[in-house]
């Protein structure tokens, strides 16, 4: 025989029952939050690069104009004496920049901020990327008719410019290193989950606690209707024993 409502044990709502009913939602609810929060440490430190690199692409655009006036004159890249104070300059008015560099279309260095390297070959990838911005292969920094490569490294990246001829012949490249943006400090956002977490924990207890007495509610009217019942039943039952016993009474 199956147990009577009344039967049953009444449920405690106490903290442990309340979490018991919701901390799964709790959890996955937590969850999202801390991958809002990386989502959005992650979209800021993407913008502050979009940014440098944008306004990075402005200054080495200034100075391919520069090197390139000497150019449109008649002189040699190589014989432009003013490119060395040219990058030295750009390097001391930006301390975000590593390192400014011209080199030629073979990847030898001609001018750098770093005098020891003047000689030397440039790094593979900077070739590469240059090479493929002449087969149109690379992409547009800005989408302007004179588009910019980019080497991303691990700890700085490199934007470059070909330097082209009066005639249009290119004749090397123009290039500035700069290090990444720093990392945006995910403190605010931390703190705000962990706010955010304590409200939806309230929340939590307070939803599961009304739920909790409201179950209550409904069993103790379910206990109630049932007692109803069994006094119901057990008066029927007693009225039939007195008629019976009427009964047997009458016929003795």
């Amino acid at each position: 025989m199956n147990p009577s409502w009344a039967e049953w044990p009444r449920p405690h709502t106490n903290l442990f029952a309340c979490l018991e009913l919701g901390w799964r939602w709790w959890l996955i609810a937590l969850c999202g939050l801390a991958l809002l929060a990386a989502t959005l440490v992650k979209l800021q430190h993407e913008q502050g690069l979009a940014m440098r690199q944008a306004r990075l692409e402005i200054t080495l655009r200034a100075l391919n104009d520069r090197l390139e006036t000497g150019l449109a004159l008649g002189f040699e890249l190589g014989d432009n004496h003013r490119a060395q104070a040219m990058l030295e300059e750009l390097l001391a008015d930006d301390s975000t920049l590593i390192s400014a560099e011209v080199f030629d279309a073979s990847g030898i260095s001609l001018f750098n901020t770093d005098r020891g390297a003047i000689g030397e070959p440039v790094p593979a990838g900077w070739s590469v990327a240059s090479t493929r911005l002449k087969d149109g292969l690379a992409p547009s920094a800005q989408g302007g008719s004179q588009r910019a490569w980019s080497v991303m490294g691990r700890d700085d990246f490199t934007l470059g410019l070909p330097l082209r001829s009066a005639f249009g012949e290119r004749v090397g490249d123009v290039c500035i290193t700069s290090q990444y943006p720093a990392t945006p400090t995910p403190w605010t956002l931390l703190g705000a989950i962990a706010l955010s977490g304590l409200g939806l924990t309230a929340l939590l207890v307070l939803l599961a606690r009304n739920f909790s007495l409201a179950l209550d509610a409904r069993r103790d009217i379910a206990t109630s209707m049932a007692a109803t019942a069994r006094l119901q039943s057990t008066d029927q039952r007693l009225s039939q024993a007195l008629d019976e016993l009427g009964r047997v009474q009458d016929t003795a």
